[in-house]
């Protein structure tokens, strides 16, 4: 009896789901295909052509490591905050896994298993400084790159670390608005302050964005702490140079076994080190440094106070310590 009801019972809403069907058929009106004349799409294909050259331009602007690959900004100006540097380097397939990586412990398990992209893509943009100004910290990185290739990672941190200092000195003497008023170096808090920045929700220019990519992680990297303060874990600047120890220089974790970095197959490489994204600080301001403490003349192009935009000749492969441990 029950598998006849169960029958029946089947039959009645099978019956019931046909007439839903048919009666949402009767009422549902298809929207003809819209056809544009030809002269019409002629037309508008004229009329968007000049902003194409302007959004080539615009992306042209963007560190060579984002043109062309759409990535979401605003996502990587939250990273940037971090301390993680994104500008020339890494690779744009490294950034995407960096983005839907869950947590700062997950982004650091990429960086691990993504070394040969990011010390090839360090590499890439040491060759690319040709300013004679500049041979002997791109010689020093040089060594940094191959220390990490070797697994020398507390060493390359710590060279790479100096370097870097060097690098923000010498911008702090080109640009006298980040000096004190008598024309002295200001001590690190200042620098922090006097960088360029943005936030997720300014409305900023390209010219502005662009600046602040470099200099954004560089935050995380200036702060102090204390005696009674705990020593960061992510790579700092004062950690690196006064609380040198387990936590700072953290190469146990950086010797753990390691997949492989999510890139198509053709682009892969074979694996080499975490701490090459701590050298990925990539900066491309074209004002002139040196380690000097005196003030430097200004450059050709403009005034020295002026920070301009990326140049291949100049320090733009500084790769400058900045990353999450």
């Amino acid at each position: 009896m029950a598998n006849g009801f169960d029958a029946q019972l089947a039959e009645v809403l099978n019956a019931a789901t046909e007439n839903i069907r048919r009666t949402v058929a009767a009422n549902f009106i298809r929207t003809p295909k819209v056809e544009l004349p030809a002269p019409l799409l002629e037309g508008l294909s004229k009329a968007v052509a000049p902003f194409q050259s302007v959004l080539e331009r615009l992306d042209s602007m963007m560190p060579e490591n984002w043109q062309g690959q759409r990535l979401a900004y605003k996502d990587m100006v939250r990273l940037m905050q971090e301390g993680m540097p994104l500008a020339w380097v890494p690779p744009a397939d490294v950034i995407r896994q960096l983005l839907v990586a869950g947590d700062a412990p997950a982004r650091t398990a990429i960086l691990d298993d993504c070394r040969p992209e990011i010390l090839a893509s360090c590499s890439e943009a040491l060759a690319a400084v040709t300013d004679a100004r500049f041979s002997a910290q791109k010689t020093l990185l040089e060594e940094c790159v191959r220390m990490t290739e070797r697994g020398m990672f507390s060493g390359a941190q710590a060279l790479a670390a100096n370097v870097w200092d060097t690098l923000v000195r010498g911008l702090a003497f080109a640009n006298p608005a980040w000096l004190t008023d008598k024309g002295w170096w200001p001590g690190y808090a200042k620098i922090g302050r006097s960088v360029p920045t943005v936030d997720v929700d300014d409305d900023a220019t390209i010219g502005q964005f662009r600046k602040a990519a470099v200099f954004l992680p560089f935050a995380k990297t200036l702060e102090e702490f204390r005696r009674q303060h705990p020593v960061p874990e992510g790579f700092n600047r004062h950690a690196t140079a006064h609380a040198a120890g387990a936590l700072q220089y953290n190469c146990q974790r950086r010797n753990r076994p390691h997949a492989r970095c999510q890139r198509p197959a053709r682009d892969r490489r074979p694996c080499l080190s975490h701490t090459a994204a701590r050298l990925t600080g990539t900066s491309r301001c074209q004002s002139p440094w040196t380690p000097s403490p005196r003030p430097l003349p200004a450059p050709a192009s403009g005034p020295a106070s002026k920070l301009t935009g990326p140049s291949r000749s100049t320090a733009s492969a500084f790769c400058g310590s900045t990353s999450l441990s």
